[in-house]
């Protein structure tokens, strides 16, 4: 019996392999398909079943490989990002994904807290750009008490912990993960974007790319949180190779201002930067103060004039994608929550208990989880399980 072949057309496959890889012949060892570049020249054609296990792989719907040309796809999120001081190129597979998968679960919370009458969060859109950055740095710390919090606690990965706890209980929901839809072998690529907020007065939402280091993570937790107050949604990818002030974006560039002054106030930096030390010896003691990564801080001091601009770049050169998080998800529960967010699990299972969302659809929402998952879930939060 012959086999049947797909006719496929070469340019979508071309279309979606570009998405997640630079070349066929990358595409193809990755994913163990050596004939994929054959199959994008048009030379042959793959099997039926070969497409649709392709499709799987580059994580697109089997039918984009039939069409006559790519799909409109639509990112609900201004774009924000810059890399190498230019606009970024096609968003990849992993980040479409991602944004569409928060963005389904900040409008499924917000009509969930629309029926049950909840209030408008008042720190939402509650500055403009012209507002000082020094006001809107204060503002920030007197919400969710950032600069107390550095100094109280020794380690980063506890800060982001503390901090995320505060931020959810006013309201925010904060999502943080290394992989798209909570798959380990999707990677999200921190030269590609490294957070995102989604700016909204009753279901706000912010998401942090995982994959950066701590330090780094901590910098864009803040950065997002100033989209918030600016009532500015958009995906970031905040580019440490320029000085403040002289950004692509004016959004990107005040969000930048305003989390340096949260996490490093000048007055304070300024006090506390020491001539009598070197370098290295101001960055582990500012490092453990304030928390931020010692390229913020490094940054912080070129732009406050204490160091030079060829201190910085040899700093920069020496450094720049050194900080990748590669450290171990953790326990099942823990990672569960901090990649969906504690808060949007909650309402999820709230909603199921209340009768107001079917299990199916529950699971659905958290990435396909098993119903046991919920129930556990349930029990980690309430103490009960949803199926008493």
């Amino acid at each position: 019996m012959a086999t049947t072949e797909a006719f496929i057309n070469p340019a979508m496959l071309t279309w979606a392999r570009q998405q997640s890889y630079p070349t066929a012949e990358a595409a193809g060892a990755a994913l163990h398909e050596p004939r994929l570049p054959a199959w994008e020249a048009g030379a042959v054609r793959p099997t039926f079943n070969q497409a649709q296990t392709l499709a799987s792989r580059l994580h697109i719907p089997f039918g984009y490989l039939f069409l006559a040309g790519p799909p409109d796809e639509y990112m609900p999120l201004p774009d924000f990002r810059t890399v190498a001081h230019r606009a970024s190129d096609m968003p990849s597979r992993e980040l479409i994904d991602v944004v569409d998968d928060a963005y389904l679960k900040q409008q499924w919370r917000r009509d969930y807290l629309a029926e049950e009458g909840a209030e408008p969060l008042t720190f939402i859109n509650a500055h403009t750009l012209d507002t000082p950055v020094v006001q809107v740095a204060n503002s920030i710390d007197e919400l969710f008490g950032v600069r107390e919090l550095a100094r109280r606690v020794e380690g980063r990965d506890i800060f982001l912990r503390e901090l995320t706890h505060r931020v959810e209980e006013l309201g925010v929901a904060v999502m943080r993960s290394g992989f798209a839809l909570g798959n380990n072998t999707r990677e999200l690529n921190v030269n590609e974007f490294r957070g995102f907020a989604i700016t909204d007065e009753l279901a706000p939402l912010i998401f942090i790319n995982a994959r950066d280091g701590l330090g780094a993570q901590i910098f864009t937790f803040i950065h997002e949180i100033a989209h918030l107050l600016f009532g500015r949604s958009g995906i970031s990818n905040p580019n440490f190779r320029n000085r403040i002030g002289t950004q692509d974006d004016d959004v990107e560039d005040v969000c930048d201002s305003v989390t340096a002054e949260t996490l490093m106030p000048e007055k304070d930096f300024l006090d506390r930067w020491r001539t009598d030390r070197t370098i290295s010896q101001n960055l582990g003691a500012l490092t453990r103060l304030y928390k931020a990564s010692t390229l913020a801080i490094m940054r912080r001091a070129r732009d406050l004039d204490k160091i030079s601009a060829e201190m910085y770049w040899s700093y920069y050169d020496s450094n720049v994608g050194t900080t990748a998080n590669t450290s171990g998800s953790g326990t099942f529960y823990p990672t569960f929550f901090i990649r969906n967010s504690r808060l949007v699990v909650s309402s999820v299972i709230m909603a199921v208990s209340e009768q107001r969302l079917a299990y199916r659809d529950a699971a659905s929402l958290l990435n396909n989880v098993r119903v046991q998952t919920l129930d556990g879930a349930a029990i980690q939060l309430f103490g009960v399980g949803i199926r008493q």
